[in-house]
């Protein structure tokens, strides 16, 4: 047998999967090597004309107080939020799978937030960090001037 079984799965398998593959590659792929590709271009997206400049963008990027104050900023959250995010998946998958007294209680826990909507959380962090809302409130009688949470940029 040559990479296929008696009755064909691999072709259906391959058919099947290829409607997902072709939108992730759409969507993730193609966009990437676009964005290196006009890197090496000097070029604004609106003029027909598109000028070869090789290395200078990537140069400039490099020598840019902006672009490495973000590329500083995106390594400090990704790199420990990766961390932090899969080391906490792998200590719940422990929990949710170990037999104990706790089994029920961690299954319990994990699984709870899944049944809250996504749009109801955003609602109730909007009222809470809104400018009148109840941590501004809060605040107001502690005698601490408002906080603007969802109107600041450099808070945002």
């Amino acid at each position: 047998m040559t990479g296929k079984n008696r009755n064909g799965t691999t072709f259906w398998n391959m058919v099947l999967m290829l409607p997902g593959f072709s939108i992730y590659f759409l969507i993730i792929i193609l966009p990437i090597f676009m964005c290196f590709y006009f890197g090496f271009f000097d070029w604004d997206g609106i003029r027909d004309t598109m000028t070869f400049i090789g290395l200078d963008n990537f140069v400039k990027a490099l020598h840019d107080v902006n672009f490495l104050t973000s590329l500083k900023t995106t390594f400090f959250f990704s790199i420990p939020g990766t961390l932090i995010v899969n080391s906490l998946g792998i200590l719940l998958a422990v929990l949710v799978n170990a037999r104990s007294r706790m089994t029920n209680f961690y299954r319990s826990a994990f699984f709870f937030p899944m049944l809250i909507s996504g749009v109801a959380i955003g609602f109730i962090w909007k009222a809470l960090l809104s400018y009148s809302g109840v941590v501004n409130t809060l605040l107001t009688h502690l005698n601490v001037e408002a906080i603007d949470f969802l109107g600041s940029l450099a808070l945002a």
